[in-house]
């Protein structure tokens, strides 16, 4: 079964989609931080046994990323919440931003006409450019919870081909505000899954799915 769960993917999805369109039929008006960011995680690239297909080896692989962009919040949503828009301006906000994420997987093999072959020792790589929208519910005390995702491309490359392929993030995490930097470093503990096309290399297709945790530094200005 693909990791997370389809009830939980759809809950994440569901989360991001209620916040999403609370922010923008409420037309509020929005105070706007720049923010950057670090994650590095583990993944499982599903293992598949298909004729023609690359397969993943059992060991997790690494991913790394780099992020730009703003964190949105809301200063008023008295049009849509009349009687509680002070409290949840105050707790909701969203995160718009561009990701460069650099994936790396041991490979086991290629099932082809020519049977099972080995490529131990071989490493796919998967380099993505995603548009992400995290739409928040703080909690108080510095912890708020997101979800959402987006689109974008990865470059696919292993055994001496490449294929560039449409792909789509999904995930959901933790952040808290760490006890240094007047409140603008914060701690990201997260999910995530990278959803690609099938990918067409020479030595055979694959579907480069990821899905792992991810460990992150964010800091807002």
């Amino acid at each position: 079964m693909p990791f997370p769960a389809r009830r939980t993917r759809r809950s994440f999805a569901a989360f991001g989609l209620v916040l999403g369109l609370v922010m923008v039929v409420a037309k509020p008006t929005y105070a706007v931080e720049p923010h950057a960011g670090l994650q590095i995680g583990a993944y499982v690239w599903p293992a598949f046994s298909n004729r023609n297909q690359v397969e993943a080896d059992t060991l997790p692989g690494l991913a790394v990323s780099v992020l730009l962009g703003v964190t949105t919040t809301p200063d008023d949503l008295t049009s849509l919440f009349p009687s509680a828009s002070e409290t949840i301006a105050e707790r909701l906000s969203a995160r718009v931003e561009l990701e460069v994420a650099q994936r790396f997987s041991a490979i086991h093999g290629v099932n082809d006409e020519l049977g099972q072959r080995t490529a131990d020792g071989q490493t796919l790589y998967a380099t993505s450019i995603l548009a992400n929208f995290w739409p928040a519910w703080s909690w108080g005390r510095g912890v708020s919870t997101y979800a959402g995702g987006g689109p974008g491309v990865s470059w696919v490359r292993a055994l001496g081909s490449d294929a560039a392929v449409f792909s789509v993030q999904t995930g959901a995490g933790v952040l808290v505000e760490l006890p240094f930097g007047d409140g603008s470093v914060h701690l990201d503990l997260g999910w995530r899954s990278l959803w690609s096309s099938s990918v067409q290399l020479t030595a055979g297709r694959t579907d480069f799915d990821a899905h792992g945790g991810v460990l992150g530094i964010q800091i807002r200005r």
